[in-house]
């Protein structure tokens, strides 16, 4: 199905229900439907034809439903666009797509004016608020377009949107995502059960996959959007206390930030039916911790993908999340807590040795994916595009982890981050996972550093949970080794304030490594194994 059409089967369906609120503009799926096939016709007479490029930068708001629908119904391609990319790096991202038209909000507006004479495709910049000569104004442009129905340009074959990666080891690549993809997704995603309508609380940043997956998903099922600019837990808390909403999404540091909010108790939650989680590493001590204060009716489920497959690949789902019984039951139970899932319908999952090998249950290796929501490939990259994939068609993966017997997926960490120790491989995900269950600990990033006895030895830094009291080092080491293989345990640990991330929350391990390894560094004053 061209995406296109999506919008209007669902203004068919959902026709007078509420779509979305930001606490100040409410709108049908009918009214929402009317301003987007007169932003199309607006586009239209601007110039942006089929295949043109049309940048979204800003936080979450309304708007951004109508540029999606309206720019995929011209055969145009929508690209998001990482609202706190620096200057540099959105000349790159916008100049690497030959952006044509740029939608902006007036906070990042000196930013696109500072790039823009650099970007030689770029044609109009419009703002949604704020008054400047040389842009044009949002609601102008909307009161220029008739509602008139979409011809929606083109076929499923063609590009829908362009999402960057999130760039943690290089520049962004900007992934090509066809209509037909997307669409494959919304054919899997299972349905629910629930007649009324779901409320979703969305405040994933719109240029993540999975912002933007929800935002598909949404419409595809009618909800009703309660939107979040950007992630607050106070916000959160009151929006899901006020607007009874339904369904979330969170990412581990974020379900950090709502369970350590002071007033936590005081909110209502008991609407929230389902929290998804996931697009890093989650700590258990966190999701039990979750899970436990939390309501008994709400079910959680753990969310595993990546831009390249259209996101979601793998789910540990409510049932999963189910902990009962005892002995061995229960510590299995406990054990596919720390995996993510088993593969969703659409999707074949192998694990891979160096040589292309298929290994057995247990045995890690690269994660390689079958699916027929995979990329079309890397925008003007063939090379990447050709090494993304195996002969047979398969994407391989940057994870490395393993299939238990019974299909679940255990990921040990990115294939450029296992440590390899004398010769011993050592997943920073696995060492992390115990330290993090260190009642001393807020968090922790594990990464490797030269070493002329081993080759590369471990390094720990750690956030503590009290910035007053910092742990004693040689505990935290002692703590490793009566809780994992002695080889794995840190051989340095070190403390810090916070650490470095990216704007979807993930920690940003190559940053740390710069700067632990830069200049050959002596750790001799670090505690040591």
């Amino acid at each position: 199905m061209h995406l296109g059409k999506l919008f209007e089967r669902s203004a068919e369906n959902f026709g007078e229900l509420e779509m979305v609120t930001d606490g100040e503009y409410q709108a049908t799926y009918h009214e929402e439907l009317e301003r987007t096939q007169r932003l199309a016709s607006a586009m239209k007479a601007a110039g942006v034809q089929k295949n043109d490029r049309v940048a979204f930068i800003d936080t979450n708001r309304y708007e951004f439903f109508e540029i999606l629908f309206a720019t995929v119904s011209l055969g145009a391609v929508f690209v998001p666009i990482n609202y706190r990319a620096k200057a540099q790096e959105l000349e790159y991202m916008l100049d690497r797509v030959d952006i044509k038209m740029v939608f902006v909000g007036e906070r990042y507006y000196p930013m696109v004016q500072q790039v823009k004479r650099h970007v030689l495709s770029l044609e109009n910049v419009v703002l949604f608020e704020g008054d400047h000569e040389d842009a044009i104004f949002y609601k102008d442009l909307l009161k220029r377009g008739v509602q008139t129905k979409s011809a929606h340009e083109g076929t499923e074959e063609d590009l829908a949107v362009l999402l960057f990666t999130s760039g943690t080891t290089s520049h962004p690549k900007p992934v090509m995502l066809t209509h037909q993809a997307v669409y494959n997704f919304l054919n899997v995603y299972p349905s629910s059960e629930n007649k009324e309508q779901e409320v979703l609380l969305q405040h994933v940043p719109n240029f993540h996959v999975a912002g933007l997956l929800n935002a598909i998903i949404g419409i595809y099922k009618g909800v009703r959007f309660v939107l979040i600019p950007q992630f607050d837990a106070q916000v959160w808390l009151e929006k899901v206390h006020t607007e009874k909403c339904t369904r979330t999404f969170l990412t581990p540091t974020m379900m950090k930030h709502v369970l350590d909010h002071k007033e936590f108790d005081r909110y209502d939650l008991s609407s929230l039916k389902l929290v998804t989680y996931g697009s890093a590493p989650a700590s258990i001590t966190i999701i039990e911790e979750t899970m436990r204060r939390f309501p008994e009716t709400t079910d959680f489920s753990h969310a595993f993908g990546m831009t390249e497959t259209m996101s979601t690949v793998t789910a540990l789902g409510p049932s999963d999340h189910q902990l009962s019984g005892t002995g061995e039951a229960l510590e299995k139970q406990k054990k596919r807590l720390h995996s993510v899932g088993r593969p969703l319908p659409d999707v074949r999952i192998r694990i891979c040795d160096e040589k292309g090998n298929v290994l057995p249950p247990e045995k890690v290796g690269r994660v390689e994916l079958l699916t027929l929501r995979t990329m079309a490939g890397y925008l003007g990259d063939e090379t990447s595009t050709q090494q993304a994939f195996t002969s047979d068609g398969w994407f391989q993966s940057s994870d490395m982890g393993y299939l238990d017997e019974d299909g679940y997926l255990y990921i040990m960490g990115r294939s450029d981050e296992l440590i390899i120790r004398g010769g011993e491989n050592i997943s920073p995900l696995e060492v992390e996972g115990v330290i993090s269950q260190h009642p001393e600990v807020h968090e922790v990033s594990v990464i490797p550093v030269p070493s002329l006895e081993w080759g590369q030895e471990v390094m720990a830094i750690i956030v503590p949970k009290d910035e007053n009291n910092q742990p004693d080092a040689e505990a935290i080491i002692q703590y490793c080794r009566e809780n994992m293989t002695s080889f794995k345990k840190p051989g340095y640990v070190t403390f810090v304030s916070e650490l470095p991330r990216n704007s979807t929350g993930k920690i940003l391990k190559n940053v740390l490594k710069e700067q632990y390894t830069a200049n050959n560094k002596n750790y001799e004053h670090m505690k040591g194994r």
